[in-house]
């Protein structure tokens, strides 16, 4: 037993060896800490508002140190610098101000690799600092000696880190989800094919052995470094395993990372002998040699040899660093000198992206659209003899002739007509022509020979909807390996705003900027799957792509509409238009509820499919149904009801709720109470029980029926059994779970579930509770608000973002405040900080790049609008409580962003006008989208943006409604 102490002790705390591998390791995990951070903190890239002083404060120790480190010179202290400037980006940039991409797990292992790099001697080889004392020593030195041998315990921590990392990545993958694919399924459904997954049996068991082949490795590498026998084998399995990961999930630096961390696992005899061998250095086991000064035999100064080549390689792998991500850096970061925070768009129409391959033009500005009487009269021609299937002379005068009276763009680079048949047909012709006349001229005579072979479709013209687009300038050569989605980049792609002449060889295809509408597209993988069906037969790589932006009119129905991002555009909303939007989406929600009460929980128009984007590819419609959102639904039901009380609308909650009873399971607290939950596939979520309480009491205050109330009490007492003695909410419930119940509430932790189980609770404290229970109810409430306000930013910090989302906790506490149920000055001050963070993450006529990015909300300047209802209706809820309080300030503050918010999530709603390009305009007429270009409908879509407008409406209608309805977005009725 001592021997094997010993023997452990000799491995880990009385570890010594030569430093050239931990000197390796230092120089690798600079160049990783650069590649991943240092573009965050150059000059002109300060994009956390907010956050610029911060950043510059830590740019400056980040910089130093690990330049300092990179060359080993004063090791130690730059070291120390590296690690507490590393620390503060995680910690402060990460955690504190939830800035990405510094909460990633990648960040974490830097920054205690970082730290523990601190406590190793990595600047005793390979570095300045050894250069400096060994030419202060004078004396010769060898690859074998002492000089460069040190205890190396702290390598064994880093080591012990990386099995850490391996042990408990392996153990958060035991569940079945992990063993049966799905997770992986997801994965791919994410980055590469969308929501339509491969439905081979062959990708399914391709995902389970994936699955199953990524937990034993992690468990294998956990054990396998440390072992000698083993070692050469794990290393090269470590590092397959991770360049698979490398190449197919965005994890690139924590792959390299944990590479570069298997170099320690080695002897460090070894490893410095490998050097020795591979480099030259030392064939005579000397790095020094001492020469005799002339005219004595003695020895002198000790002269330099081999650290002449030692400094160039290491100015040679700084500069080629350097270079690449200065070159990295200047190409895709401008210097911004511009009045505001954000760089304005480019005109519409224009490429904004100079050309590579031809003479420089002038460039055309866009000027407004508009349809005014002589625009009018051409585009009604120009329709006239598209349905007419032919075009002669005398048309073709015609319409020069009436084009020339118009305010379109008389100049340009081509024109586009597409044509939309019903059921989302669609064929497209372009032209390319100096004056746009010639070139819709051009068009309409490609459509008369389409429309007149004998090869065309049968149909009626006059059905089909009409689209032309102006291309302005001539599109501009782009790499797809430079172009990025952020709005402030000059090499951003806009969906629905950028398109794409795309050639291959002498072939030429468009997608044009409304395809990124119509076509669902979000993420470069939707606009690469996209592209790369333009051409079937050919790798996407040898694509070219050539940027472009149009002005765009469309003819849908009996009227032209001007798109813009592919939908029609709209600069204002009025109260009654809020109505209709509303009204049409819950007309959605009832046209596909079934005989049962079940919703019809989602659909894709652009697919017209109801199968889940993100569900298993032979997921059920039972397994994909959420009862959490199956209840917002009702909720908007009973909502719309209070406003416009049509009986229709109420037997339809009431349908939703009988199905209700089919999910209830009956059981009794520990303390003897009846108690009801709501299980569906296997889980019972606390979310789900709390809506199910608050659409059940509404229901009754609403209708006066009490066929619910057996169900009411038992689901109160369900609710308040699961506040557990912290004050923390129980978020789940899972039969025969594998974790206990702490893990599987850390794990299932719900921002949302805790405001909505208080929110239902306040319902039942108003309208069912007796004295006793209001009593009981109002300890209840003080318990979770302690933990709510104080513990949980505590215990989950980590998954704090810049933007709060906790809007049912803040229509919640302004119930509580203005019903009496509290009047504790920290929920007041929750509610009005909660709404103020809201709103500096909220696009404006100062900050948005795009005017219909204005009202949408924003992590990080620069991305793709958040145009959220659930956000808004939870400022509502400050608006009320601002109204009750008489705050006039808050009032006027929150009432103008929710006004900018209402003209924001119009866009979402599909109206006739809008799906043009419909395979079924029917199945999605009235549904709300999840994203401006995304075409995904959900319930819970649909809820939020019909619940916050017919909470807002009447707000709308009060005294109080002049201070905030004076902007240009709101249209008074």
């Amino acid at each position: 037993m001592q021997r094997i102490i010993r023997s452990v002790l000799d491995k880990t705390v009385y570890f010594e060896g030569t430093t050239h591998a931990v000197a390796i390791f230092r120089i690798g995990l600079v160049c990783l800490i650069w590649s991943e951070w240092a573009r965050f903190f150059c000059a002109y890239t300060y994009d956390y508002r907010g956050a610029e002083a911060v950043q510059i404060l830590i740019g400056i120790p980040f910089f130093i140190g690990t330049l300092l480190l990179f060359f080993g010179l004063f090791t130690r202290l730059a070291s120390v610098i590296t690690a507490l400037s590393t620390g503060a980006i995680y910690f402060y940039l990460g955690f504190f101000r939830h800035y990405e991409p510094f909460t990633h797990h990648h960040s974490y292992v830097l920054f205690v690799f970082a730290f523990f790099l601190t406590m190793t001697p990595c600047g005793h080889s390979i570095s300045l600092d050894a250069y400096i004392r060994q030419k202060q020593s004078g004396r010769r030195q060898s690859y074998s000696d002492k000089a460069e041998t040190a205890p190396l315990w702290a390598t064994r921590l880093i080591c012990f880190q990386v099995s850490m990392i391996y042990l408990w990545g392996a153990v958060s993958k035991m569940s079945p989800v992990f063993y049966n694919g799905e997770r992986l399924q997801r994965l791919f459904a994410y980055f590469y094919f969308g929501s339509d997954l491969p439905s081979s049996v062959f990708f399914n068991w391709m995902m389970i052995l994936l699955s199953w082949g990524t937990l034993l490795i992690e468990f294998y590498l956990m054990l396998a470094l440390w072992f000698k026998k083993t070692r050469k084998t794990a290393v090269i399995l470590g590092i397959l395993f991770h360049l698979g990961l490398f190449y197919t999930l965005p994890v690139s630096v924590f792959s390299l990372t944990m590479c570069l961390s298997y170099i320690l696992f080695f002897e460090p005899e070894s490893v410095t002998e490998f050097i020795r061998k591979i480099s030259g250095f030392g064939v005579k086991e000397r790095v020094f040699q001492s020469v005799e000064e002339s005219g004595g035999g003695s020895s002198g100064r000790a002269r330099l040899k081999i650290p002449k080549r030692l400094i160039a390689i290491l100015l040679s792998v700084f500069s080629a660093v350097a270079v690449i991500y200065a070159v990295k850096f200047f190409v895709s970061h401008p210097v911004r000198i511009s009045s505001g925070p954000h760089l304005r768009p480019a005109a519409a129409g224009s490429s904004h992206v100079p050309n590579k391959t031809s003479p420089a033009k002038k460039t055309i500005e866009a000027g407004p659209i508009n349809f005014s009487h002589s625009n009018s009269l051409f585009l009604s021609k120009f329709y006239e003899v598209f349905i007419s299937e032919k075009v002669t002379q005398s048309d073709i005068s015609e319409l020069k002739h009436l084009y020339g009276k118009t305010s379109f763009p008389s100049e340009g680079y081509a024109a586009a007509v597409s044509v939309y048949k019903p059921r989302g047909k669609f064929f497209r012709v372009v032209r390319k022509s100096d004056h746009m006349k010639n070139a819709l001229v051009k068009c309409l005579e490609r459509y008369a020979e389409i429309l007149s072979s004998p090869d065309a479709e049968s149909g009626s013209p006059e059905t089909w909807s009409v689209q032309i687009d102006f291309i302005l300038n001539e599109p501009a050569e782009v790499s797809w390996d430079k172009l990025q989605f952020d709005s402030l980049s000059p090499e951003n792609f806009e969906p629905g705003v950028d398109g794409f002449r795309v050639t291959y060889k002498n072939r030429v295809q468009y997608f044009l900027p409304g395809d990124g509408f119509t076509r669902s597209v979000l993420t470069k993988k939707h606009l690469k799957q996209r592209l790369s069906s333009l051409f079937h037969d050919v790798p996407f790589a040898k694509l070219t792509l050539f940027r472009l932006r149009s002005q765009s009119i469309i003819k849908t129905g009996n009227r032209w509409y001007e798109l813009f991002r592919g939908y029609p555009k709209t600069d204002a909303i009025s109260a009654t238009e809020m109505t209709e939007i509303a009204r049409n989406g819950i007309k959605n929600l009832m046209r596909y509820q079934n005989s049962e009460g079940f919703f019809n929980y989602y659909y894709d128009t652009y697919l017209n499919s109801e199968h889940d984007h993100s569900a298993s590819a032979g997921a059920s419609s039972e397994s994909q149904y959420n009862m959490v959102r199956h209840f917002t639904g009702t909720l908007a039901l009973l909502h719309y009801y209070e406003l416009f009380p049509e009986d229709s609308v109420l037997k339809s909650a009431e349908k939703s709720l009988i199905f209700m009873k089919t999910k209830l399971r009956d059981y009794r607290t520990a303390n003897g109470k009846e108690a009801s939950r709501i299980v569906h596939n296997g889980v019972s979520k606390l979310g789900s029980v709390s809506l199910a309480l608050l659409s059940a009491v509404q229901y009754k205050h609403i209708s006066g029926s009490e066929q619910f109330d057996s169900q009411i009490i038992k689901m109160k007492n369900h609710i308040t059994d699961q506040v557990l003695p912290s004050g923390e909410f129980r978020y789940f419930f899972k039969e025969n779970a594998a974790e206990s119940e702490d893990m599987l509430n850390y794990k299932g932790f719900n921002f949302y579930y805790p405001g909505e189980a208080l929110l239902a609770l306040t319902y039942y404290y108003l309208y069912e509770a007796s004295p006793d229970e209001k009593t009981e109810l109002s300890g209840l409430f003080d318990k979770t608000i302690d933990f709510l306000l104080y513990e949980r930013p505590r215990i989950y910090k980590m998954v704090y973002r810049s933007l709060p989302s906790d809007a049912w906790l803040m229509m919640t506490f302004d119930l509580m405040i203005e019903n009496k149920i509290t009047n504790r000055k920290d929920v007041i001050d929750f509610v009005f900080s909660e709404a103020a963070a809201m709103i500096s993450h909220q696009y404006n006529e100062k900050n948005a790049p795009y005017n219909d990015y204005i009202g949408a909300f924003f992590y990080n300047p620069g991305d793709f609008a958040y145009t959220d209802g659930a956000r808004s209706e939870g400022l509502v809820g400050a608006l009320k409580l601002a109204i009750y309080l008489k705050n006039e300030n808050m009032i006027r503050t929150v009432g103008q962003a929710l006004v900018r918010s209402a003209m924001a999530v119009s866009r979402l709603s599909n109206t006739e006008a809008s799906l043009y390009h419909a395979k079924n305009p029917e199945k999605a007429l009235g549904g709300i989208r999840f994203k401006l270009t995304r075409q995904w409908i959900r319930i819970d879509s649909i809820q939020h943006v019909a619940s916050f407008y017919l909470k807002f409406i009447p707000l709308l209608q009060s005294e109080n409604a002049p201070m905030f309805t004076d902007l240009k977005f709101f249209k008074k009725d």
